[in-house]
């Protein structure tokens, strides 16, 4: 990526017509890219997985980087440049004077901090912190000391409080007198009311009691009715009211008035008594509070008085506490620093425990070093040991938001810088370069008298120019500085520290605005990268499609018929051996089962005792050869079937290699399951066995009857003995009647033989027609395998043109899917290059800006 520098005045122009500054415009930008870049997710299956893994990452990356506070720099340096220096003018004091050795493959991370501190990444990721090494106790001392100062503080508040306190308590006691005082004679005043209560209570009572005793005698003379006069104003006594209107009633009623109206008074005074032991009982409870508060105010008036010859002294031994306790805490971080450098010199010395360390956070409040800046050293970029440069690459392109590249104002730079410099011309539009070893020119200056100011500008000119020649970068992407670091270490040249500082600042300033552009170039990069990539996955897509649907249309079967036949003609060969073998094997078997058929009805013939037996094996001879002849003929099914299954199987299996072989094509391609093909064929033969039960039963009844015809000369006789035999018809009876007549001239045995001999002549001659047509039932044979094989060819054909019509059409509906999402690619990737564009334009005028605010800074 190349920023080529604007005129300052258009960047302006353009931050003041949008109302946003560049970094705001340029923020939003990488906002909206980052946008964008999680919509390519959607096309994983088109992008691939890890282009897919990397966006995410990106975008990732680049919020984290956006959303953090700190501004991370690495700094790198040539060999012998004086890196060390520079980073020990950072920190203020030469903290790392030991540590940077050319050897070393530890990464530090330098970070101001309010306190000292570090945390150590070892070689298998141990890690262990300062504090974690070190007990400090700065946290005790801390806390003691502000308890000490509180209790300094109070003393003095007491001290100076005392004699206002006493004489606060001194006023309390008086008051709390006076109050006793008055609260005694209160008392007093309602125990003298309470006497004289209780003493009218005692006339009262006596008085009423007199006057009681008295109506008591005086009413006994009167009727019991009249002395019980409780109930006399009811309006159911209405007899008592009339009987006591005479005198004497009415004196009495008069008298119980009176003794009522006693009792009423008596109790009347009763309460005006409670009431005045209440008032009493309050009045001593508050005495007695008067006279406790009394107590403690003259016991606060002792301790007082007490402190006050005590706390001089307390004060001075707070203040002899606190002095202790401070002068201990700064023993205390004298301490702590002399231990952090100590462990500092020996995580870093390669010797000792640098050996093993990988990564230094180093935390340390350095005035220098402004907040939220976070200085890397990488020290393995200059170094040979791939294991240092991988992890110092690692860091530079995982953490770092700038770059500060030191080089020696007099020396070229080394290949290692070069290839740094390269690596990052992508993601870092400017670096920060650092000129040093100064220190030459200015002695020169100062000893021909000149300005040293003007010859560092010079020299940093023609540095910068050398420096962008040597690696191969145009100068305005440099931002150059000429520092002093060893005099502003030193602190023995304020005019040089001064510089340095500035010059410092200056170079926070540019990384702090730049660092937008820095997370920009990183999405320009990716942009560009996945924008090549959409554009290479459109046109593999277009492919695919015609690829897939031509595979697909080459898998089909364009004519079934001429398919099956073609295929079928293949193996017709090996069908007609196959009939033939069979045909000769299964005339030997049916030549072997009729002879055992002839054999068995021939030895039933023998076997009869009689002709009522021979008679009836002739009757039931048809079902019974038909019964053979159907077992027969099954049998020679099985036999056939058993010897054809296994060579029709693999005739079968090589016929249907083609269809299998599309199948496997088609499946394979699109991951589908597809079942076995059915592969039986059944062996039919044209020998028809009820035929010849038929004929061979036809040959048995013409044995009969010409046997029966050549002894008609006998019927009387046998009519005779045929219409004693029960059921028999008279064909029937005729018939045996004819044997037994055949039989009166001839032996039994004799009978039995000729039938034998004539079952022997009927097989001979029956037999030849179904041997002679098995044997010519080759042909036959084979045209019923090729058929059923056929037959079961087309089905599966059928199945598979179904079959692949539907996949076919999923896959045209899926390849139309994708092109949808193609189009929605394609769509982003003009939206991205449009946003490249953007991007590109804007970090244009941010650079411009950079070189401007550089400029001004050094004009004035």
């Amino acid at each position: 990526m190349t920023t080529q520098p604007h005129n300052i005045v258009d960047a302006e122009m353009v931050e003041s017509a949008s109302g946003r500054s560049i970094d705001q415009q340029l923020l939003a930008a990488v906002h909206d890219s980052l946008k964008l870049l999680e919509e390519l997710s959607r096309h994983r299956d088109r992008l691939g997985d890890e282009p897919t893994r990397t966006v995410q990452a990106l975008i990732a990356e680049s919020q984290r980087r956006l959303q953090r506070s700190e501004l991370f720099v690495c700094v790198v340096g040539e060999k012998k440049a004086g890196k060390s220096t520079f980073l020990n003018a950072l920190l203020g004091e030469a903290l790392l004077s030991s540590a940077v050795r050319e050897c070393t493959g530890t990464v530090t991370f330098i970070r101001p901090a309010r306190e000292i501190g570090y945390r150590v990444v070892r070689a298998g990721g141990k890690e262990e912190t300062f504090q974690s090494r070190y007990h400090d106790r700065t946290p005790e001392i801390v806390r003691a000391i502000e308890v000490a100062r509180q209790a300094c503080a109070k003393a003095v508040t007491d001290v100076d409080d005392l004699p206002r306190m006493i004489a606060e308590t001194e006023q309390a006691i008086v008051v709390d007198q006076h109050r006793i005082v008055h609260e005694e004679q209160r008392l007093a005043k309602h125990q003298r009311a309470l006497a004289q209560l209780e003493q009218q209570l005692e006339l009262q009572q006596n008085e009423a009691a007199t006057f009681r005793a008295e109506l008591d005698a005086a009413g006994k003379a009167l009727p019991f009715y009249v002395r019980n006069l409780a109930d006399w104003r009811r309006p159911w006594n209405w007899p008592l009211q009339k009987m006591l209107v005479d005198p004497a009633g009415q004196a009495h009623i008069g008298q119980l008035e009176r003794a009522r109206e006693q009792q009423l008074a008596i109790e009347a005074q009763q309460k005006l008594i409670v009431s005045a032991q209440e008032t009493i009982r309050l009045s001593q409870t508050s005495l007695d509070r008067y006279r406790q508060t009394l107590d403690e105010h003259q016991q606060r008036l002792i301790d007082l008085s007490l402190q006050l010859d005590y706390l001089p002294e307390h004060t001075v031994a707070c203040g002899a506490r606190l002095q202790a306790l401070e002068l201990e805490l700064s023993q205390q971080g004298e301490v702590r620093e002399q231990t952090f450098r100590e462990h500092i010199r020996l995580l870093t010395d390669q010797d000792r425990e640098g050996k093993d360390v990988e990564q230094l956070w180093l935390d340390f409040p350095s005035p220098r070093l402004p907040p939220g800046l976070v200085v890397i050293d990488t020290p393995g970029v200059n170094t040979n040991v791939e294991a240092n440069a991988r992890r110092a690459w690692q860091v530079i392109r995982g953490e770092a938001d700038g770059a500060i590249v030191l080089s020696d104002l007099q020396q070229p730079v080394s290949g290692s810088t070069r290839d740094f410099v390269r690596a990052l011309s992508g993601v870092m539009p400017h670096l920060m370069l650092v000129l040093t070893k100064v220190d030459r020119a200015m002695e020169n200056a100062e000893i021909l008298g000149e300005s040293g100011e003007e010859q560092i500008e010079e020299a940093r000119r023609m540095g910068e120019k050398r420096f962008a020649a040597e690696v191969g970068r145009d100068h305005r992407q440099l931002h150059s500085f000429t520092m002093a670091a060893e005099r502003a270490l030193r602190g023995d040249h304020p005019e040089w520290q001064q510089k340095f500082e500035r010059d410092l600042a200056l170079m926070m300033q540019i990384l702090s605005h730049e660092r937008p552009m820095i997370v920009a170039a990183r999405a320009v990069v990716a942009i560009r990268q996945f924008t090549e990539q959409i554009r290479a996955a459109s046109a593999a897509a277009e492919q695919a499609y015609r690829t897939t649907i031509a595979a697909l249309e080459a898998q089909q079967i364009p004519d079934p018929v001429i398919y099956c036949e073609t295929e079928v003609g293949k193996i017709l060969p090996q069908i007609k051996r196959l009939s033939t073998v069979l045909a000769s094997n299964g005339t030997s078997h049916l030549e072997l089962k009729l002879s055992e058929v002839k054999s068995r009805i021939r030895q039933e013939i023998t076997d009869c005792a009689n002709s009522n037996q021979l008679r009836e094996l002739l009757t039931n001879l048809q079902s019974r050869v038909e019964r053979d002849l159907s077992y027969l003929s099954t049998s020679l099914q099985q036999e056939l079937q058993s010897q054809a299954e296994g060579e029709l199987r693999r005739i079968q299996n090589q016929l249907f290699a083609g269809l299998r072989e599309r199948y496997r094509i088609v499946g394979e391609k699109f991951h589908l399951q597809v079942g076995e093909i059915a592969s039986t064929t059944d062996v039919r033969t044209d020998v028809d066995m009820s035929d010849l039960a038929g004929s061979l039963a036809e040959k048995v009844q013409s044995i009969a009857s010409s046997n029966m015809g050549g002894i008609l000369g006998g019927a009387a006789v046998g009519a005779g003995v045929g219409s004693i035999i029960p059921g028999v018809g008279t064909v029937i009876g005729g018939l045996v009647g004819g044997v037994l007549g055949w039989m009166s001239g001839k032996s039994f045995s004799a009978v039995k033989e000729e039938c034998a001999s004539e079952v022997d002549t009927l097989f001979e001659s029956v037999m030849e027609s179904p041997i002679a047509t098995m044997k010519q039932s080759a042909p036959s044979l084979a045209q019923n395998m090729c058929l059923a094989i056929q037959e079961n060819l087309r089905v599966q054909v059928r199945h598979y043109r179904q079959w692949i019509a539907g996949v076919m059409e999923q896959e045209r509906r899926r390849l139309q899917n994708e092109r949808d999402q193609l189009a929605h690619l394609e769509a982003l990737q003009q939206r991205l290059e449009r946003q490249d564009q953007r991007l590109d334009h804007l970090m244009q005028l941010a650079a411009s800006q950079s070189l401007g605010i550089v400029q001004r800074k050094r004009s004035e």
